[in-house]
């Protein structure tokens, strides 16, 4: 009887065999555990990105939406030209005419005699040649004149005279005194296309301001010089 096989342990083999399933459990469960963690701590760091960015592109469209301020232009300088008229051929017109045209190109507004007698319905340019040009024409209101060209010169910053001479015109010494009264400085174009100071006892003197006048045409101006 001896040669006969002993009883077999059930008891001990469930055991063993319910203790590795425990095991291999276990070992399921702290794998899937560490699986969850890391896939949450993606997720996490995802979320995170995607919120940042989400707030980046809201202070993008908040910044974009908002109005933004409109750059201001710098005001251009405004200056009354004065000259002599009477006694030159076409009352001057053209010294007139190109003096604006450089004084402009150098930066400022300009209001010219001359382009306000063209406005009132006289233009010296369509006179004939032999018109005795230091005569007042005939119909034309010279105290009118007279104040609509004072009140040009307060309304503008500076008053410019043309090249020469302009102490000999009744118009000009004018325009100076009013200058003077109004506090505004006064400057003499130079066929260089300088602007020099004039200063009250009429004193010239070279006077370098910002605005270079690129484009005189000495050509035009030469014989007031």
């Amino acid at each position: 009887m001896s040669g006969l096989p002993g009883p077999i342990p059930y008891e001990e083999i469930t055991r063993s065999m319910m203790a590795r399933a425990r095991e291999r459990s276990t070992a399921r469960t702290l794998e899937e555990n560490a699986q969850m963690k890391e896939a949450l701590t993606l997720l996490r760091t995802t979320c995170k990105a995607a919120g940042d960015r989400l707030r980046e592109l809201e202070g993008e469209l908040r910044t974009r939406a908002a109005p933004r301020p409109q750059a201001k232009e710098a005001r251009r300088k405004t200056a009354y030209l004065a000259g002599p008229m009477r006694g030159l051929p076409y009352y001057n017109f053209p010294a007139f005419d190109a003096a604006r045209d450089a004084l402009q190109a150098g930066g400022w507004d300009v209001t010219s005699p001359a382009d306000l007698d063209r406005a009132n319905g006289f233009d010296a340019m369509r006179l004939p040649p032999d018109t005795d040009w230091s005569r007042i024409p005939e119909g034309f209101d010279l105290p009118a004149c007279v104040r609509r060209d004072v009140d040009a010169l307060t309304r503008c910053d500076a008053l410019v005279f043309l090249p020469g001479d302009w102490t000999k015109s009744t118009g000009g010494k004018g325009e100076f005194a009013v200058a003077l009264w109004a506090r505004k400085p006064v400057y003499q174009l130079s066929p260089d296309g300088s602007l020099a100071r004039v200063f009250a006892d009429m004193r010239v003197v070279d006077e370098p301001v910002e605005v270079r006048l690129r484009h005189y045409l000495n050509a035009e101006l030469g014989g007031m010089a």
